[in-house]
């Protein structure tokens, strides 16, 4: 049986040590998309019960950003808490404002890769569900502000490239570098300023190659 560290069996409480927003009086709280590849080759993401049974309701993990915490940090602990999962992280997603019963909350929410899968956690008297990525839409489609999180997600590339190291593939499906920049992803290290500049090469290549045959094809219908 799979056990996270003990100190994630028990469910963090600390509602004396919550951050706020003083300028909109908004409980600040972290949030993940935990992303994980099933056997058919499919990008699934996790979902909790609703702490409240009669809600019927599956949600995001999330959780108190605590005083004194590292906010990455307490979204990984999060995580392990609520869907006992150990995941890393692989993409931030920015934060998200909104208000709920007259309260403001913000959102920093952050896209995770899922490394190891408990059997026990501690908040597992909670259902986990993993969903395909278009049954997550649906199934948050009364909360707004977690379906921008969770399209946030399917916009970048949901898994970092271990053999890269910390250098997250950024390519489109023509293999075309999409986000960021060039100059700013070749600065990443040194094994992926190769591949840059290979693709780079490729790409002028297969340009030259293009623009020589419709040159050519354009002199053979012009021939009289």
């Amino acid at each position: 049986m799979e056990l996270p560290d003990p100190k994630y069996l028990v469910s963090h409480v600390g509602h004396d040590m919550q951050r706020f927003d003083k300028k909109r009086w908004s409980r600040l709280l972290s949030s993940a998309v935990v992303m994980r590849t099933n056997e058919q080759g499919q990008h699934q993401i996790v979902f909790l019960s609703s702490s409240n049974p009669k809600k019927g309701d599956f949600l995001l993990p999330k959780g108190g950003w605590d005083k004194g915490e590292d906010i990455k940090k307490a979204a990984l602990g999060e995580v392990i808490e609520e869907v006992g999962v150990n995941a890393q992280l692989a993409h931030g997603l920015g934060k998200v404002k909104f208000e709920d019963a007259g309260k403001k909350y913000t959102y920093f929410a952050y896209l995770m890769k899922a490394n190891k899968i408990y059997d026990d956690w501690a908040e597992s008297i909670r259902y986990r569900l993993w969903v395909l990525l278009d049954e997550a839409e649906v199934m948050l489609a009364r909360r707004g502000q977690k379906v921008k999180v969770v399209k946030r997600a399917m916009a970048v590339n949901p898994f970092v490239d271990t053999h890269l190291g910390d250098c997250a593939k950024r390519f489109d499906e023509r293999g075309r570098v999409h986000r960021p920049a060039w100059a700013a992803l070749a600065g990443w290290c040194a094994r992926f300023r190769a591949i840059i500049e290979a693709l780079r090469m490729r790409t002028r290549v297969l340009s030259h190659s293009d623009a020589r045959t419709h040159v050519e094809i354009g002199a053979r219908d012009s021939a009289p």
